[in-house]
């Protein structure tokens, strides 16, 4: 009997299978968190799919700022500056402002709101997430991890910065240029170092410098560019301009453990505090130290029956 895809998981082969066509390699095995890849005109749907006014309007209509920013740069630093109302739209279009709106994350109620167009990203990043990423939920919302859809309005002159994202990055342009500079693979070696010194936040925080060879990209409508993890890359507007983001989080040790966390932290069982004793009370401390290994171990074995 043929096993049932995830939901989307069919959608999402079909784009990577597309783009591998266009590239004429297989995605996955040549590019998937390894190498830059950018396709002129890989995607037909995004040439005249949505423009600056319509989105204002939508923007106007779902009146929901908690997840959109205006982004700027000061002193060598990226400001992410917290929207209050409507007129951020305007601030971005007149301002070297540039507005990074998360549609993801907008809450049950505002869902009405949300336009065809919005929903279409919405729904291809879950297509892309389930199939690229099927141990992981898309459903997930990671506020503590590069992932999700991102809106970008920005004005002549306006960028985002040099910086690292920690997840994968596909790129859409939706009306107007965009000129990325963007190196063609990650540097982990580079990265470790900055988190080691600085912290996590250091790689997006800052306005930072290439460190190896990069390219130039004009990036208009139509146009598709993966970027993997850890990639550095600036991106800076010619001209208003609106593009979109599907970004995906790229897990590891410790990201994964705060993941599963966040999957069984309401369950009430998991309450329950480990049992702990004194090294003087001997069998007791054992028999403690054998349950949370055991307990431990069981929440393991749960977790890996839901991914299966």
């Amino acid at each position: 009997m043929k096993i049932k895809e995830p939901l989307f998981e069919k959608q999402g082969r079909e784009f990577i299978e597309k783009i591998s066509s266009q590239c004429g390699l297989d995605f996955v095995s040549n590019y998937w968190r390894k190498e830059t890849l950018f396709i002129k005109g890989g995607s037909e749907t995004m040439k005249d799919f949505y423009n600056i006014d319509k989105f204002y309007r939508d923007y106007e209509k779902i009146n929901y700022h908690d997840w959109s920013f205006l982004i700027h740069i000061e002193n060598g630093k990226r400001i992410w500056k917290k929207v209050i109302s409507n007129h951020c739209v305007l601030d971005a279009k007149e301002s070297n402002h540039s507005l990074a709106f998360m549609p993801l994350y907008i809450p049950i109620e505002k869902r009405k709101y949300i336009s065809n167009e919005i929903n279409y990203l919405i729904k291809m990043y879950h297509q892309i997430s389930n199939y690229l990423m099927p141990l992981f939920s898309s459903h997930n919302k990671w506020e503590w991890i590069s992932s999700g859809v991102d809106i970008f309005l920005s004005n002549n002159g306006g960028t985002i910065g040099g910086h690292y994202d920690t997840g994968d990055v596909f790129y859409f342009m939706l009306e107007g240029e965009k000129e990325w500079e963007v190196e063609k693979k990650p540097d982990l070696e580079f990265c470790q170092k900055l988190t080691k010194e600085q912290g996590i936040s250091a790689l997006s925080n800052q306005d930072l410098p290439p460190k190896n060879e990069y390219e130039k990209i004009i990036l208009k409508p139509g146009d598709i560019l993966y970027v993997p993890p850890f990639t550095y890359h600036r991106v800076t507007s010619r001209g208003k301009s609106l593009a979109a983001s599907i970004g995906l989080p790229a897990f590891n040790e410790v990201s994964y453990l705060r993941y599963m966390a966040d999957i069984f932290k309401d369950e009430e069982k998991l309450l329950l505090p480990f049992p702990s004793y004194p090294r003087e009370y001997s069998e007791l401390n054992k028999q403690s130290r054998s349950e949370v290994v055991e307990r431990l171990r069981n929440i393991l074995n749960k977790w890996d029956s839901k991914t299966i």
